[in-house]
This record gives C-alpha cells, structure tokens and sequence, in this order.
C-alpha cells in the first residue's frame, strides 16, 4: 500500500486529501481510498483509479450541496486499517 496527497478543486474550494492505494488480490484492480473522508474508488491502473476517485469525491460534494449539508462536517473519515502504514 502506499500514499499520495490529492488536491481537487471544486468550484472556489480546495480539498487537499491523503489517499491510500493499493492492488485488490481478488479482482486486480487498483483501489484509491480517500482517508480524510470515506470515498473509494477503483480502475485497471493507478491513473484510471484516480481519475474515478476524483469524479466520485465531485460527485459526493454535488451530492451535499444539493441538499444542503455540509460536506466538510458530514462525512466520516475512512475506516482505520487504511490508516495503517500512513505517513501522518
């Protein structure tokens, strides 16, 4: 497993969030798990992983508003075993 910071940009606001990534055994896909908030995603390769995560994390974000709850406040943070090994 490692680590990456990922910054994303939706409208006036930055997230800068750490994310957790690793190869599935079963299915062999590449998994992006955001830690800062529980969001997931997963592709054929680490670039197609990450470029779902953000689509899904803008997703998530349009997905609160439009109901009028705060993102930031709302949503829990990952479950600990991907915290293991974390840098921070």
């Amino acid at each position: 497993m490692k680590f990456k910071v990922c910054n994303i940009q939706h409208g006036e606001e930055d997230f800068c969030v750490m994310v957790s990534i690793h190869q599935d055994p079963i299915s062999d896909l590449t998994v992006v798990q955001c830690l800062d908030y529980d969001i997931a995603s997963q592709g054929k390769t680490e670039e197609a992983a990450m470029i779902r995560f953000e689509r899904c994390f803008i997703v998530a974000i349009e997905a609160f508003e439009k109901y009028g709850v705060n993102f930031r406040e709302s949503l829990a943070e990952a479950p600990p075993e991907y915290w293991k090994g974390c840098p921070i």
